[in-house]
């Protein structure tokens, strides 16, 4: 289950949405640990809009995020394991990511204020 389908309704979003605000969440946590260049990160997000895929997903709580996050199917002896790219076509798996980058990506892509920036 992604981080959005344990948040709302099922058919509310098509997988390739739910994938494409995932990408999002671990583009932010990537950046913030400096494993992806802000560069990287902003060139994913721009293809993204231009596919017309949505990256992010105001009104969806957080916390019931993380809580539906914790209980996936990639979590391996109670961590959540990411793919974090490093670089344009190059990604990495990390089972040693903090909650803290994880709540700030989260916060900001669940984030109910549609003005702000994108980065």
């Amino acid at each position: 289950m992604s981080m959005i389908a344990g948040c709302v309704t099922y058919g509310s979003w098509l997988h390739g949405e739910a994938v494409s605000i995932g990408m999002e969440v671990a583009a932010r946590i990537a950046t913030a640990r400096g494993l992806l260049s802000q560069e990287d990160a902003l060139r994913q997000q721009k293809l993204l809009r231009v596919l017309d895929l949505p990256v992010d997903c105001p009104g969806v709580d957080s916390g019931a995020a993380l809580a539906a996050m914790q209980r996936d199917k990639k979590v391996q002896a109670g961590r959540m394991r990411w793919v974090l790219a490093t670089r344009v076509g190059h990604g990495e798996v990390y089972d040693d990511v903090p909650d803290l980058p994880v709540r700030d990506a989260l916060a900001a892509v669940c984030s109910t204020y549609q003005g702000r920036k994108a980065w």
